[in-house]
C-alpha cells in the first residue's frame, strides 16, 4: 500500500494503537485497580505481567534496532513491530507506575523536563536526525534537547505564563461589579 515506511511512523491511523490504549486503561483502571487492592496475588501477577509487557518491548525493540528496522528506512514490517514494541513498552511503564512500581524515576527531574519539553522534541526529532552526521541517534537527540530547550525558554514558557495571567486578569474583570453587558 505505502512504498516506504514512513507513512506508518508519521500518519495518524497508524497511532491510533497508542490512543486507543490509553482510552482502554484509562476506563478499566478503577475495576482493575480495585481488584488489585482487594488481593495481594493479583497485584503481584498484575506487576509480573506489565513488568513482562514492558520487557518484551525492549527487547523487540532493541533487536529491530539493531538489525536496522527503522520506522523511517522504508522497511514497513520493522517499522510496524517497532511502532508496536513502543506501545508495550508504554503500557508496561504506565502500568507500573499506577501499580506503584517505579514512581519515582518517573517522577524525577530528568523525565520531568524531557516531558515539559517533548512537544518541541516532538516536532524537531526528525530535522535533527537528518542534520545529525550518518544519522546518529545520540547526537539527533542532543540536537533535539537543545533545540527544545530553547523553544522552552524562548517561546512556550513566555506564551504559557501570558496566558495564565491573562486568564487570572479576565477571571478577576469577570468577578468585578463594575463590569457590564457594554464590556
Amino acid at each position: 500500500m505505502f512504498s516506504n515506511g514512513y507513512a506508518i511512523y508519521m500518519l495518524a491511523p497508524f497511532r491510533m494503537d497508542t490512543l486507543a490504549a490509553g482510552a482502554l486503561l484509562a476506563l478499566i483502571w478503577p475495576n482493575l485497580q480495585a481488584k488489585i487492592h482487594a488481593d495481594s496475588n493479583t497485584r503481584k501477577n498484575s506487576i509480573r505481567g506489565f513488568a513482562a509487557l514492558l520487557g518484551v518491548g525492549l527487547i523487540t525493540a532493541l533487536v529491530l534496532n539493531g538489525k536496522g528496522f527503522l520506522p523511517t528506512n522504508g522497511n514497513q514490517t520493522g517499522a510496524t513491530w517497532l511502532l508496536e514494541a513502543t506501545l508495550w513498552i508504554s503500557v508496561g511503564m504506565f502500568m507500573l507506575a499506577l501499580l506503584g512500581i517505579g514512581k519515582k524515576v518517573l517522577s524525577g527531574w530528568p523525565l520531568v523536563y524531557l516531558g515539559r519539553i517533548s512537544y518541541s522534541i516532538y516536532l524537531f526529532h526528525q530535522t535533527a536526525i537528518y542534520l545529525a552526521p550518518k544519522n546518529n541517534g545520540v547526537l539527533a537527540f542532543i540536537i533535539s534537547i537543545g533545540y527544545a530547550t530553547v523553544l522552552w525558554f524562548l517561546i512556550e514558557s513566555p506564551i504559557l505564563n501570558a496566558g495564565r495571567k491573562k486568564g487570572a486578569t479576565t477571571i478577576a474583570r469577570v468577578d468585578s461589579p463594575q463590569v457590564t453587558e457594554a464590556g
